[in-house]
């Protein structure tokens, strides 16, 4: 909360309330603000769990800006499809590491949707993945559903389980063959990540020196695979002895991710390292499951409606009860007045389908509507807007105004002076009379 220089308060109310209500719901906060000055309180929640969308101040003379709209943010809904023979709850399966690595949050839930490789996946199943991990060979069913899913332009992670795994990489990749060996370590050697690319989405977040120490992940096993044998592929990592540890491959419109050994514990120790929850979460946001959600809107911004997964049309519900019908995969716009705006599937008609609502968006005036205050000058000449100069000022008018002030203050004068002349003559003839009666007592009286 802000406060304006020039204002004569200071004390505030701030609390939660009902669309239409006057009073608050529950117990407001008192925040004084001083003038020129701003604070920053915490309020909280409604009792009971209510969920208010409004937050009110009182006390201040100007209300067009008192109501911020808040609208909770739903969690987005993300399905990751998993291929293979690993059961969920063998701690020397991959898949055991696969759903403890994402964790449901208030933004974000992920959905692991594991399937045999031999398994028909249904196309509602495989339609609403956005990534794909495989670990293993795959019989051709699991091929043929993972060379369906790069098609669709959507991310395929493998993992060369061993070195069955090769051919199922080269069927994956249209390759008629693919040579791929097991990496020859002594017994208890390892190898460690020895080049890692810190550009590429993947390895991004661990750029900075704190987090970019990889050294403690140690790979007891790993396949050895020539890149150049595979078109178009760039490794992103290498082994400390050159072999390559992780590649993208581009396959029809999709990304192929491999890596060239596993995370399990009888292969490495990268599922236990801090590092490995970060990359599975950089490959989500790379295949855009992951979208940027903002939290507050103001008056004027486009919306994109994508994260509610719909297929179908929006219908969004303005503030004033307006209806706006949103094609499928389009923004919404027609955000011209602040309020909670609600979107709902819509049906083939245009009516409203049973799915009901899907989502609330609070929009909000821009901070910057609340400074009323005048602009400097120096701020209208940044913006570029045109001022004249003052060496531009008219002269002719200058002299003008001069003169005027000079005229006028000559007329006060001569009117002080005309008063000082009546007030002398006034005196003059004061003394004329009293010397006069003075003159007539004094003289002598006949006898």
């Amino acid at each position: 909360m802000s406060n304006a220089s020039t204002s004569r308060r200071e004390q505030f109310q701030v609390g939660w309330t009902r669309a239409g209500a006057k009073g608050f719901v529950g117990r407001a906060v008192d925040v004084y603000v001083p003038p020129g000055q701003s604070r920053v309180a915490s309020i909280p929640s409604a009792e009971g769990g209510a969920v208010l969308e409004e937050l009110r101040l009182t006390g201040d003379d100007e209300d067009f800006d008192n109501t911020v709209y808040h609208a909770p943010p739903k969690a987005e809904q993300i399905r990751v499809l998993f291929l293979g023979n690993d059961a969920p709850a063998d701690h020397a399966d991959a898949l055991y590491y696969i759903n403890r690595a994402f964790l449901e949050t208030r933004r974000l839930k992920v959905e692991i949707l594991a399937r045999p490789g031999t398994a028909a996946i249904a196309p509602a199943e495989s339609a609403g993945a956005s990534l794909l991990i495989a670990s293993g060979p795959l019989p051709p069913e699991g091929v043929r559903t993972a060379r369906e899913f790069l098609e669709s332009g959507r991310t395929v992670l493998f993992a060369l389980k061993d070195v069955e795994s090769g051919r199922t990489l080269a069927e994956l990749l249209g390759l008629g063959s693919l040579d791929v060996q097991e990496a020859a370590l002594a017994n208890g050697a390892y190898a460690l990540f020895g080049q890692i690319d810190f550009q590429h989405p993947i390895f991004a977040p661990f750029a900075d020196p704190r987090f970019s120490d990889f050294t403690k992940i140690h790979f007891w096993k790993h396949r050895v695979l020539d890149p150049a044998a595979i078109k178009n592929a760039r490794v992103i990592a290498r082994f400390d002895q050159g072999a390559p540890a992780l590649l993208e491959v581009p396959v029809g419109k999709g990304v192929v991710f491999v890596l060239a050994s596993g995370w399990r514990p009888a292969d490495s120790q990268l599922a236990l390292s801090s590092k490995f929850v970060p990359m599975l979460y950089s490959l989500l946001e790379l295949s855009g499951a992951i979208k940027a959600q903002l939290s507050q809107y103001a008056v004027g911004d486009t919306i994109g409606l994508t994260s509610t997964n719909a297929a179908a049309a929006l219908t969004v519900q303005t503030p004033a009860g307006q209806s706006v019908q949103v094609p499928a995969g389009q923004r919404f716009s027609a955000t011209d007045a602040p309020g909670i705006y609600r979107g709902t599937l819509g049906g083939k008609d245009g009516g409203t389908a049973p799915g009901g609502e899907v989502i609330r968006i609070a929009v909000n005036l821009d901070p910057a509507e609340s400074r009323t205050a005048p602009l400097p000058l120096e701020t209208l000449e940044r913006l570029g807007i045109p001022l004249k100069p003052p060496s531009a000022v008219d002269l002719r008018k200058e002299a003008a105004k001069k003169e005027r002030l000079q005229a006028a203050e000559l007329e006060q004068r001569q009117k002080l002076w005309r008063w000082l002349l009546v007030s002398a003559l006034v005196i003059l003839l004061l003394e004329t009379t009293v010397a006069g009666r003075l003159t007539r007592r004094a003289e002598p009286v006949p006898a």
